[in-house]
């Protein structure tokens, strides 16, 4: 039987903490945990399974195109769609490790033999492009599944972007951007709200979140490295603009939550994160991973955190050498930035110190 102390301790301290209004459905709860705490069992037996199941799903495939697939466009179209529909189906059937190896391998094949065979069918990029996004939404609404979930938002935001590359609108991307890091943002702030008042919602939240921090790292790295994809992109600014928006709202929303009262402080903290991030508006890869982070930070979410310290590094060091200013201008920007940093750790330090007398 498993021990439920910690649990029953922690509800109890919310119990004590919001009064008589704190209101749980034990039942549910308990019923979610029972669902995920097997998760971390057996984790060998589980690599072994999943290993297994790739392997069984890659002989599966090579076995369709040694059987001649590859010449048919329309058997790949087609069979692409049916392992679409199957492995959704199949998962809403039986959901073991398994199983669920099996079907995310085939799930994965079946977005690549449909793109195949439509690509020598139709020989419409746009258009494929169009189809991948609405599949991508009927997984979206029909997966009981968090990876098939995450593959879907990263189909959907990958479609919309090919799209836009395809028609040589580079600069729509900045508007793309934009929208990413708003729905990241907005799910990160309101991540109770959304859950509470939308039972439903709880499935998709998780994946559907972490689906959008690859998406915005994604595109950022596409700013970066815009020479892979043929793109010609203008007007990093804009971009710069709408990313330091996002990180001084997640910042507003913190200081808030922190209980500083203190107006002068207030200024204090805006008027330094303002000068860190101003040098960024023309790189805006860097607030854009610095957003991730805050984030992630904010609801304490370590893997997407993880994805967003790292891509800070990468986008810091490639900010140091690709401007285009001399090594002195450069030294200065990180010796103003280590300044501010210190001086927002030694406000934090008074102000915690504060809050303890």
């Amino acid at each position: 039987m498993e021990n439920t102390e910690p649990l029953d301790t922690l509800l109890r301290q919310l119990r004590e903490t919001e009064g008589e209004t704190f209101i749980y459905d034990r039942a549910r709860i308990d019923e979610e945990v029972k669902q995920r705490t097997p998760l971390l069992a057996n984790l060998p037996v589980k690599l072994l399974t999943i290993f297994g199941g790739i392997l069984a799903s890659l002989f599966l495939l090579g076995f369709l195109l040694a059987t001649g697939l590859y010449d048919s466009p329309v058997g790949m179209l087609v069979t692409g769609l049916l392992l679409l529909a199957g492995s959704v189906v199949v998962l809403r059937l039986r959901n073991d490790i398994m199983v669920e190896t099996s079907c995310v391998s085939f799930h994965i094949f079946g977005y690549f033999l449909f793109s195949l065979g439509f690509s020598e069918l139709v020989q419409n990029e746009p258009a494929l492009y169009m189809l991948l996004a609405l599949i991508a939404l009927g997984v979206l609404y029909t997966a009981v599944n968090s990876i098939f979930t995450f593959l879907a938002v990263l189909v959907f935001c990958g479609s919309l972007a090919a799209i836009i590359l395809d028609l040589g609108a580079y600069n729509l991307l900045h508007g793309y951007i934009g929208i990413v890091a708003g729905l990241l943002t907005y799910m990160s702030l309101r991540e109770a709200a959304l859950i509470s008042q939308r039972p439903w919602f709880s499935r998709l939240y998780g994946p559907v979140r972490m689906g959008l921090v690859v998406t915005l790292v994604a595109a950022l790295a596409l700013l970066v490295h815009q020479r892979l994809a043929s793109a010609n992109i203008t007007h990093y600014w804009l971009s710069g603009l709408l990313l330091v928006a996002a990180v001084l709202l997640v910042v507003s929303k913190a200081v808030r939550q922190a209980g500083l009262a203190n107006r002068r402080q207030q200024v204090l903290v805006y008027a330094c994160c303002g000068l860190v991030l101003a040098p960024t508006v023309l790189s805006p890869a860097v607030p854009g991973a610095l957003l991730v982070m805050l984030t992630s930070f904010y609801i304490g979410h370590r893997t997407s955190f993880i994805i967003g310290l790292l891509a800070l590094i990468y986008f810091v060091i490639l900010y140091y050498y690709d401007l285009q200013f001399t090594l002195l201008q450069k030294s200065g920007l990180l010796v103003l930035t280590g300044a501010l940093f210190t001086g927002g750790y030694l406000l934090l330090q008074k102000h915690l110190k504060g809050y303890e007398n």
